[in-house]
């Protein structure tokens, strides 16, 4: 089973769309990253000119009293870094749109691959579902056993304590029990087509529905007695 899963590419990255689309989201991501560290980087720049304003303002007077030049008075400073906000507060909302629509365009490529992968495993999942109904059917009828003869002996009055210890399953149930954990279990291998009514022991075949649409599953039941269905 496991050489089998290896022969089957199961990355998303087996298609070249996935790996474009998904390389675009991680620019587009970057990008918002970047930006954001400029806005904040921008926002305390004007919280440093506002608590040192006072301070601006009185430097500027006496440079205008002496005839000293600023390097550049605090409304220019202010005007220049409220822009620089707002380009890039608006280059973000237009980044953080794009982050949403390509993350819908990598979502869906990506559905499609998954998709197409498990299609790919499919015949593999069958034959473990297979594996798993036929070991159920196998475990129960030794669980049967188990307790029969247990239960042997406690007809009789023949205390078995000391030699013989009770070994039974707890939770697995028995296929006459139709809330049991097997019996639904096998119920749904057939719902869903892994199985056909043949393939279901008497007393679970006779719970099937008598009305039922086509099975839920991805393909069409096949009877787990074809020589190609485990080796599938």
């Amino acid at each position: 089973m496991f050489e089998r899963l290896k022969e089957v590419n199961i990355s998303l990255h087996r298609d070249p769309r996935y790996t474009a689309a998904h390389t675009r989201l991680m620019e587009i991501r970057g990008e918002l990253a970047n930006l954001e560290q400029r806005r904040n980087e921008a926002q305390s720049g004007l919280s440093e000119l506002g608590s040192a304003h006072g301070e601006r303002i009185e430097a500027e007077a006496k440079a205008m009293l002496s005839g000293a030049q600023l390097s550049e008075p605090v409304s220019m400073k202010r005007e220049a870094i409220t822009r620089t906000l707002e380009e890039v507060t608006h280059r973000l909302s237009v980044l953080r749109k794009a982050e949403e629509l390509q993350r819908g365009i990598v979502e869906d490529i990506r559905a499609e691959v998954g998709r197409a992968i498990a299609t790919d495993l499919l015949p593999l999942h069958r034959a473990n579902v297979a594996a798993i109904f036929h070991a159920a059917l196998q475990l129960e009828t030794a669980l049967v056993a188990e307790t029969e003869l247990r239960e042997r002996l406690s007809d009789n009055h023949i205390p078995y304590s000391g030699v013989i210890r009770p070994m039974p399953f707890t939770g697995f149930g028995k296929l006459y029990d139709d809330q049991s954990r097997v019996s639904r279990y096998l119920l749904e291998c057939h719902e869903y087509g892994f199985v056909t009514a043949d393939d279901l022991p008497e007393v679970v075949r006779d719970r099937i529905p008598k009305k039922e649409g086509k099975p839920k599953g991805p393909a069409a039941a096949r009877s787990v007695k074809e020589d190609d269905w485990t080796g599938a």
